[in-house]
Parts: C-alpha cells; sequence; structure tokens
C-alpha cells in the first residue's frame, strides 16, 4: 500500500499496478464513531468503502441479551459475535455456539458496521442505560458537568 498525496505520485500507481489506495481518513472513520458511542474498538478492517470494528461489548445486568443465544445478534451484514470471554468462568468462547445462553458480565467481541454496533451495544445494555430522548440522565438538580 502507498500513500498518495499528488498527481506524480499517483503515477506510480499506474507504473506499478498498484490498485488499492486508503485514505487515512476513511480508515480512521470507523474507530472515531465508534469511540464517540463509548464502545472499545479493537480494530477496523475496510471493506471496500465501508469500515468493519472489531469491538468489545459487555453485557450488562437487565439487558435484553440476558438469557438469550449468543446468535441473537448476528444480523446479515451489519453484525456478528465472533467470541464470548464469559464472566463466570473467565474462559473464551471463540466462536461461541448460536445457542449459547449469555450471562450479566459476559463481554461480548463483535465484528460490526457502525449501525450494527449501535445496535449490539442498545441490546446489551442494562434498563438504566436507556434514557428517552430529550430527557437529562443526571439525577433531578444535577447538570452532569
Amino acid at each position: 500500500m502507498l500513500r498518495l498525496f499528488d498527481h506524480d505520485l499517483a503515477e506510480l500507481q499506474r507504473n506499478f499496478g498498484i490498485t488499492i489506495s486508503r485514505s487515512v481518513s476513511f480508515l480512521a472513520a470507523p474507530a472515531f464513531a465508534a469511540a464517540m458511542l463509548r464502545q472499545q474498538v479493537l480494530g477496523t478492517i475496510p471493506v471496500g468503502r465501508r469500515g468493519l470494528l472489531i469491538a468489545e461489548v459487555p453485557v450488562r445486568a437487565g439487558a435484553e441479551l440476558v438469557g438469550a443465544g449468543a446468535g441473537n445478534v448476528h444480523e446479515p451484514d451489519r453484525a456478528r459475535v465472533i467470541a464470548v470471554h464469559r464472566n463466570a468462568t473467565g474462559t473464551l468462547e471463540l466462536p461461541p455456539a448460536p445457542d449459547q445462553v449469555l450471562a450479566d458480565g459476559d463481554l461480548l467481541i463483535v465484528l460490526a458496521t457502525r449501525a450494527g454496533l449501535r445496535r449490539v451495544r442498545d441490546l446489551s445494555a442494562g434498563p438504566l442505560a436507556a434514557t428517552p430522548a430529550g430527557h437529562d440522565a443526571h439525577p433531578a438538580g444535577g447538570t452532569g458537568r
């Protein structure tokens, strides 16, 4: 791979048959977006014009995923659990069985698009994590600043 900044260097691309070039901002955008979602992004994978994220997502108490199978996270072209770190045993299931039940405290390792990661985050968050739009998540009188 070669970073190209001007027309003269781009000429190298044609002469040497370099067929792939990547924009630094394109490669960084998925990790930046995931950081804004407060997810622990382990890496990004450029795929065509999109970026996939590899991220850690904890399963919180009371989350929709508690008691559900790991396969419930799967959404074609958006999200897939590739590993589960079991809180109760400290073991890593790579890959987890789709019917393997998830528990509070398990840590999901997911491969997802930004939208897919957002969905997994919502499914794994406990009931206190979600607040209605336009409402402050801080106690009365608190500003959160």
